[in-house]
């Protein structure tokens, strides 16, 4: 894997950002790599106009795989440190200290991708947090990238945190990951396994701090990886069930066109992939009642057997109709002007303005069949209405992450000899149990089918999901089957215009971190897309730091 620190470090997803230029690594000793701080603690730099000290490159473990990606960068506010780079213990930032500041760790693992880290967030400086970024491997690396790697990167890089926590400002007791899409995911995986023993191998094939090989095979570790509190942007979790969960949102909505990353102009679902949609979403209502979720009151959510309708459906619906409501509190003016801003894909947002409520609500198409109003605000009631009616578009096809062709996700899953493999058992199952119906159908192909049923029978991938899926080990420590030390607090935020995962998932990751025994703080952002969307009556994430640390 030497070559892999030559490549340019790319950001996946049409019409995302440009890709970042490569990367110039330090000169180092990559064969005797160390954990040693002596080779770092000198290397600290004052940013030009003095409000932080940056460190970076800081390699977290000792068998590098990627040179590229297994390292972080460290920003602190310059209060925390002397200008000779050790830590000053008086200095102060926004009423914490180098020893009292939370430490937000953020991955960039959009897309399931591997990520390089990036500079500092200039927010989280002003509000007197450390920043770490911190580079993972993932599916874009080949047989390095395999799940779960971008979780074991993670955990090596909170070892490393507290193997030198005396001379790394900021409380390590306080370490909150971030990240958004497929970084979500990632973040709510580290939340969920602290100290997770299963862990514990891979940790030692890279030569993660704090783990010793027994002559029996067993391990002992004498460093935590576990962590504080998990923030997850619009997360692409439970990943084996995700493509129910989309199917369950759109089944109904007869929009049948999506737009898919990396491929120009509007694509049509076809009559096979329309009836495995139906099918799917049929399943996930029968996995969604295995789940025995229970909302924040403690209350069963279940689906009906027509899918819309059950205490899950009705708890859908006033997620997204509170959604609305915040929206509009925050954005109405005192004039009754409904301003805020727009954003269309990943391009830049601009400012639009209604004059009046009826004005802004006039752009919504048949309201009368979908949301309701009363003296507590507005009700959505139908949730194929409000698809079609908010004009939520499709960004996946059928199936969208365990595609036929192994174009996404896949390539994250399997074993180091091949480069991708079927990992949703629960798309293979319904393919398995409704082949001699779809044979009829237009689109549908036997040779595709027969290769997605075989991988996803096997036990090697069922549990390499597993291992990447926070809502089921959640769920198994709420139940007593599992043990990790999981994240104490955590926080979602999905749009309800995100074409390119069901909100549902983020939902029942919060259900399942809250019946674990974790204080929650979820929330849908009106009219958002598909991103690291925030506010609009929900607070901030910065807010929520301040709220769960002082």
């Amino acid at each position: 894997m030497d070559d892999l620190h030559q490549m340019p470090v790319q950001h996946p997803g049409a019409g995302g950002p440009p890709p970042r230029p490569t990367i110039v690594l330090p000169d180092l000793d990559w064969d005797h790599m160390t954990l040693d701080w002596a080779q770092y603690q000198d290397k600290w730099e004052r940013s030009e106009d003095g409000t932080y000290y940056a460190l970076r490159f800081v390699y977290y473990a000792t068998n590098i795989l990627s040179r590229n990606h297994q390292y972080m960068n460290i920003f602190v506010p310059a209060a925390y440190l002397h200008a000779d780079g050790t830590v000053n213990e008086q200095g102060a930032c926004n009423s914490y200290t180098a020893r009292t500041a939370p430490v937000i760790l953020v991955n960039g693992c959009a897309g399931w991708m591997s990520s390089t880290p990036m500079e500092a967030m200039f927010d989280y400086i002003r509000e007197g947090f450390v920043h770490i970024s911190v580079g993972a491997r993932s599916r874009d690396l080949g047989p390095a990238g395999k799940a779960p790697s971008a979780c074991v990167d993670q955990k090596a890089a909170v070892r490393m945190l507290r193997l030198h926590d005396a001379v790394i400002p900021g409380d390590k007791e306080r370490i909150i990951s971030c990240g958004g899409s497929g970084g979500g995911q990632m973040s709510s995986i580290l939340g969920a396994t602290g100290n997770m023993p299963d862990y514990f191998p891979y940790l030692y094939e890279i030569g993660a701090a704090g783990l010793e090989k027994h002559a029996d095979g067993s391990y002992t570790s004498t460093i935590r990886d576990d962590i504080f509190a998990s923030q997850c942007y619009c997360p692409i979790a439970d990943i084996d069930n995700a493509d129910m969960a989309y199917a369950w949102q759109r089944f109904d909505d007869p929009n049948i066109h999506f737009e898919d990353f990396g491929t120009p102009g509007k694509q049509k679902l076809s009559p096979f992939q329309q009836e495995y949609q139906r099918d799917l979403a049929k399943a996930y209502g029968a996995y969604l009642n295995r789940l025995n979720l229970q909302n924040e009151q403690g209350e069963p959510l279940r689906l009906d057997d027509d899918l819309r309708s059950g205490s899950y459906y009705e708890q859908i619906l006033r997620n997204i109709s509170d959604a609305l409501n915040k929206f509009l509190a925050e954005k109405t003016g005192v004039d009754g002007s409904v301003t805020f801003e727009e954003a269309h894909g990943f391009g830049p947002k601009e400012t639009v303005s209604y004059p009046s409520l009826e004005a802004y609500l006039a752009t919504l198409k048949g309201t009368d069949q979908w949301l309701r109003r009363d003296e507590t605000g507005f009700h959505v009631t139908d949730l194929p209405g409000f698809c079609q009616g908010a004009g939520l578009k499709r960004g996946k096809s059928v199936p969208g992450f365990d595609t036929f062709h192994c174009k996404a996700e896949n390539n994250a899953f399997g074993n180091a000899d091949e480069e991708a493999a079927h990992f949703s058992a629960a798309d293979g199952a319904v393919l398995e149990a409704n082949l001699e119906k779809y044979r009829t159908l237009e689109g549908f192909d036997a040779c595709d089918a027969s290769g997605y049923i075989t991988d996803a029978k096997r036990e090697d991938l069922k549990r390499q999901t597993y291992l990447m899926n926070a809502t089921h080990i959640l769920l198994d420590n709420a139940r007593g089957k599992v043990k990790s030390d999981f994240s104490r607090h955590w926080r979602t935020r999905n749009g309800t215009a995100d074409e390119h995962t069901a909100f549902t998932v983020a939902y029942n990751l919060c259900m399942a971190a809250r019946m674990a025994g974790a204080d929650v703080d979820y929330a849908l952002i009106w009219n958002a897309g598909h991103g690291d969307v925030d506010g609009d009556g929900t607070g901030s994430f910065a807010q929520w730091v301040h709220d769960i640390c002082k």
